[in-house]
């Protein structure tokens, strides 16, 4: 029987691969994204990068935060669900 955070993570994982996009990076290191996945990610001025396997995820910082603070002083539970993601901690 799976949780419901690890069904929501899956479900969360199966969306993001729907909008992803291959990207290259200019003679001064920079990427364009597409203005529709910028305004799907809120994205405006400060962004935050997160590694999630081989890939990265673009964040707007605000929704960083945001989506983070729900975590905040219940690490048991963000290691326990990782641990039911098949990651060893």
């Amino acid at each position: 029987r799976e949780t419901a955070h690890r069904q929501t993570a899956l479900a969360g994982k199966a969306y993001r691969r729907s909008d992803t996009a291959t990207v290259e990076v200019d003679k001064q290191g920079r990427i364009l994204l597409q203005q529709i996945l910028r305004e799907f990610a809120g994205l405006e001025k400060d962004v935050v990068l997160v590694g999630v396997g081989s890939r990265i995820e673009i964040w707007s910082k605000e929704r960083w935060v945001e989506s983070i603070s729900a975590y905040d002083g219940d690490m048991d539970e963000v290691a326990a669900n990782m641990e039911s993601l098949g990651f060893s901690i």
